[in-house]
């Protein structure tokens, strides 16, 4: 079969009982969204969440009413204990207006714009200010940089830091 073929470092086959696969590793990614299907399918189906993301194991809801949301979250770490033997963070669940906005996936989302997320900035800001030696290696960072950014709200940005 496929499997076959696929390589000893992306595959749970070998590894020992209690030893999961590296974050960020595709197979990792697979297996979650796999795994995380019947949760998908509660949040959309039963609690009736219309305004929902999942990528992995991070997850948004967004509702007008901060009591559905309370119960939701609720109704979804129930969910996880009994069906799939997880749990969810007690530290990582937050319960904000969304006007306040947040950071999702390396982003920072407000009603109608989204930002690069804090890191990105910081390593955009390095980039220009510490310019590396090599001017072809620097220029392609650079592009980088700004095909990433052309995604979000950000030429203000952008127009800051070249001054």
């Amino acid at each position: 079969s496929a499997w076959n073929d696929l390589p000893a470092n992306k595959s749970l086959m070998g590894l020992p009982e209690n030893q999961g696969l590296p974050i960020g590793n595709l197979t990792s990614q697979l297996f979650g969204n796999i795994y995380l299907n019947p949760l998908d399918q509660f949040v959309k189906r039963i609690l009736k969440i219309r305004c929902y993301g999942r990528y992995v194991d991070d997850m948004v809801l967004v509702h007008r009413d901060k009591r559905v949301l309370l119960d939701a979250v609720d109704q979804i770490r129930d969910f996880v204990a009994s069906q799939l033997a997880l749990n969810l963070h007690p530290k990582k669940v937050y319960l904000q207006p969304v006007q306040n906005g947040f950071a999702f996936l390396g982003v920072y989302i407000l009603p109608w714009r989204v930002y690069p997320g804090r890191r990105i900035v910081r390593n955009f800001r390095e980039c220009v200010a510490k310019p590396s030696a090599d001017l072809l290696c620097q220029a392609a960072r650079l592009q980088s940089y700004h095909g990433y950014m052309s995604h979000y709200d950000a030429n203000l940005f952008i127009w800051r830091i070249y001054g």
